[in-house]
């Protein structure tokens, strides 16, 4: 801080100036009107039906849990699968890994097993569903 000079006195050692001397009646004046509140949100009175895929996935819920009260590896999150798909990718024999379906099948007694085993859980999970082919379908060639 500076030093005060002669005649001139600091802000701060003023005093305040009552709101009353600059607004005249500041104290009796009522304060403004609120605004109305807003009106409510306009909603809908349609029946509310779940889309196919809410239903489905409902349903694929249901099945999981079906399947963990069986006890299958897939639906129980088991980190440790059994079966022969495991047991024929551990073999020390052939480390060998089809990349094709006819590549396995020149090894049906390697692949076959394990090749059935998982169509079965994937049947199980139904991860497609069979449909007839319709007349003049084009279908793709494997």
């Amino acid at each position: 801080w500076a030093e005060p000079q002669e005649g001139i006195v600091p802000a701060r050692a003023q005093a305040p100036i009552p709101i009353a001397k600059v607004i005249p009646d500041a104290h009796l004046a009522p304060p403004p009107p609120l605004p109305p509140p807003p009106p409510p949100p306009r909603r809908s009175d349609r029946t509310r039906v779940p889309s196919a895929a809410a239903r489905n996935a409902a349903q694929t819920e249901a099945d999981v849990l079906a399947a963990a009260e069986r006890g299958l590896d897939w639906a129980r999150g088991n980190k440790n699968p059994t079966g022969t798909a495991l047991s024929a990718s551990t073999l020390d024999i052939d480390k060998w890994v089809p990349n094709s379906y006819s590549e396995a099948m020149t090894r049906p007694d390697l692949w076959k097993g394990p090749m059935d085993e998982e169509m079965g859980r994937m049947f199980e999970r139904k991860v497609w569903k069979l449909v007839e082919r319709h007349e003049g379908a084009r279908t793709m060639k494997n």
